[in-house]
């Protein structure tokens, strides 16, 4: 087992009051059902993560983040297929995990441009003040 659901906090242990659970235990009983079925499918999960990513540091940051994400959700509906939401939702993490990637290295190469622009600019100028004083200096 990886140190993904170990680093996820644990939760407190369900209180009853009135023989009733409360509406945060039931919370913590649907997080608690979720943690449990994402770890029983965990190392199917993570082999389909390496085989997106063909990186096992990414595969791990990615199947953390979708770990945090799935416990997380706030809905109560039932989940047919758990194995495949589960896929789609990495493949889903993965590309817009790629898009964002892609933007910021797109940004990184206006602003190299930018600045390779403004190098220019500045040795047109020193080029055009040397010319300058050499025309002074032969006059």
């Amino acid at each position: 087992m990886s140190t993904v659901l170990n680093s996820v906090a644990s939760f407190t242990p369900l209180r009853r009051r009135n023989n009733s659970l409360l509406v945060t235990d039931k919370k913590a009983l649907a997080v608690r059902q979720r943690e449990e079925a994402f770890t029983l499918g965990y190392d199917a999960l993570y082999r389909w993560a390496c085989r997106l990513t063909s990186d096992a540091l990414e595969a791990e940051d990615l199947l953390q983040d979708c770990y945090v994400a799935f416990v997380s959700t706030n809905t109560n509906a039932f989940i047919e297929n758990l194995d495949g939401y589960l896929r789609r939702m990495l493949a889903y993490m993965l590309r817009s995990k790629r898009t964002r990637e892609a933007r910021h290295n797109l940004a990184q190469l206006e602003e190299a441009y930018e600045l390779e622009g403004g190098i220019n600019v500045l040795a047109e100028i020193e080029e055009a003040s040397v010319k300058m004083r050499l025309s002074v200096n032969s006059d």
